[in-house]
């Protein structure tokens, strides 16, 4: 029996790893969480009416959070979808809070994640907690997508470094846009920093991002975020599946 040569064999395995890699996890042209009810800036009671529009991850979980300033979580709470809930969902829930005072600020994060529990999508809203009292239920804009990609597209093959990142992106707060590849094992290889001067203002931007010749393929995810500024987590967040092969 003939071998094949091995530039053979490397682009059979590039050609059918390139056919079965996720686009889910794209961060254009799909929002994957919008968030309707509460909107930013609403002072609510418990318990929370939220409802949002959510594409379920690769592990069918849809993460919820409240936490206040320190970081303290408030509510937590982990809902798993069916499997073959592949479309965006109509998502609600009921959030019940205990707080030792009234005005407490808090921020309300949704997340998904990918079939390797890696962060696939994140959206959040900041909120004031009320014991009692009447509610401010704020609406919640729903505009154009914070971040679009022209390239890389989602699932494709890198062979060479830089991968280079461009698109434009409207950043949410003062806080740098993070770009970081992630393993399939939840590990960042690589994080980079794009400064943002002007808050809530979109600008196209190109980020070149250096990685180092590991042995064997990569699967990444490509994940771009920002931080909030009064609270210690993302405020936003989408990602895209790449394959890295140096």
């Amino acid at each position: 029996m003939l071998k094949r040569p091995p530039a053979v064999l490397i682009l059979l395995f590039l050609l059918i790893l390139g056919w079965q890699s996720p686009i889910a996890g794209s961060a254009q042209p799909d929002q994957m969480i919008n968030i309707l009810t509460p909107g930013e800036g609403s002072v609510v009671t418990a318990p929370i009416d939220l409802r949002a529009m959510v594409h379920p991850g690769g592990d069918g979980l849809i993460r919820v959070t409240l936490i206040d300033r320190q970081g303290n979580i408030l509510v937590r709470q982990l809902l798993r979808l069916k499997p073959s809930d592949t479309e965006t969902i109509a998502f609600a829930t009921h959030l019940a809070f205990e707080i030792p005072v009234d005005g407490t600020p808090a921020l309300l994060t949704i997340a998904t994640q990918d079939q390797t529990h890696r962060p696939l999508a994140l959206r959040s809203v900041p909120l004031t907690l009320q014991r009692n009292g009447p509610e401010i239920i704020e609406s919640q804009p729903q505009g154009d997508p914070w971040l679009s990609i022209t390239r890389p597209e989602a699932g494709e093959i890198i062979t060479q470094s830089p991968l280079v990142v461009s698109g434009t992106v409207t950043p949410v707060n003062s806080r740098p846009i993070v770009f970081e590849l992630v393993r399939e094992n939840g590990g960042v290889i690589i994080s980079k920093q794009l400064p943002v001067n002007q808050p809530g203002v979109a600008f196209d931007f190109e980020v070149p991002i250096i990685f180092t010749s590991d042995a064997g393929i990569q699967n990444m995810r490509l994940v771009i975020r920002q931080t909030a500024q009064d609270f210690p987590a993302d405020i936003i967040l989408d990602s895209l599946p790449l394959t890295i092969f140096p």
